[in-house]
């Protein structure tokens, strides 16, 4: 099984390793088989979706990256666009990951994306793990856009999500159906 760390992806989301030093993993994680995907300094191992070089307003910032959005309702990164590693993820795997979101941030962690031409948006073809300020959804009904649910399919959380601002932790494993 492939072991992820991931440390990154979207609307000042950022994605850090635990408590040792940003984006590196220990000796121990190492020999366990855990992948850093981000390593706290550049985008190096990313790419736009479809595309090449990620957007301008993508920053790597306190050692996670950034997309640079105005605090507004609303408001979307001038030449941003999603994200996505460079590597193709295969069978099973555990990944593990920390975020915080800014006021109003709205994004997510996909997997299972598929490249190609005939999908115009990352999301017409993944799974979107929510990355997201709650008060942007206060009062509704529903419950599978919250923070840490899986996008329009399940309420995945065990407990509520830290709020804005405040760092949240995931952590999960895929094991696929033979």
């Amino acid at each position: 099984m492939t072991r992820f760390f991931v440390t990154a992806v979207a609307a000042l989301i950022s994605l850090n390793t635990y408590s040792q030093a940003l984006n590196t993993l220990t000796a121990t994680e190492k020999k366990e088989g855990w992948k850093l995907l981000f390593d706290g300094k550049d985008l190096k191992g990313w790419h736009a979706y479809n595309g090449k070089t990620p957007g301008s307003a993508w920053l790597i910032e306190d050692g996670a990256i950034k997309l640079n959005v105005p605090e507004r309702a609303g408001n979307k990164a001038k030449n941003g666009g999603d994200i996505v590693i460079d590597d193709v993820i295969n069978g099973d795997f555990e990944f593990k990951a920390e975020w915080k979101v800014s006021k109003y941030a709205n994004s997510g962690i996909f997997f299972f994306v598929q490249e190609s031409p005939t999908y115009k948006n990352m999301h017409d073809t993944g799974l979107e793990l929510q990355v997201i300020d709650d008060k942007i959804y206060e009062g509704a009904k529903e419950n599978t856009h919250r923070a840490s649910d899986f996008f329009g399919v399940a309420n995945a959380r065990l407990r509520e999500g830290n709020p804005q601002g405040e760092w949240n932790k995931i952590h999960f494993i895929v094991k696929r159906a033979n």
